[in-house]
């Protein structure tokens, strides 16, 4: 499994404000609008922009705000989404669904 850590030579810039989703955020002076860091750093290392349809993928930190653009590969949002399980980030993938009223009424009534 892989692990949601911090390494010695992840890039956390304080200023870079993070997202609900927590990744940070910064102000893109060529393209004057905000746009997502590890975005960013992905392409000035490749030089040039991701492709449509592909996501910045954290493969050797998987910590969110980090800028490294050597922690970020270029990939699908399939690959994403298998990291993002890989890393135990993924919540409420595995709730049962509650098809009997009876059991509705019961979680309700836990909840109150």
């Amino acid at each position: 499994m892989l692990e949601s850590r911090r390494l010695p030579d992840c890039v956390v810039v304080p200023e870079h404000r993070l997202n609900d989703s927590g990744f940070p955020t910064m102000w893109d002076r060529e393209e004057k609008k905000m746009v997502l860091a590890h975005r960013y750093a992905l392409e000035k290392r490749l030089g040039r922009r991701i492709r449509r349809g592909y996501v910045a993928r954290h493969t050797v930190c998987c910590y969110r705000p980090c800028e490294n653009g050597h922690h970020l590969t270029e990939g699908t949002r399939a690959q994403n989404n298998k990291d993002t399980a890989r890393a135990g980030r993924v919540r409420n993938q595995h709730l049962p669904r509650l098809t009997d009223t009876h059991d509705r009424r019961k979680v309700r009534r836990k909840n109150r």
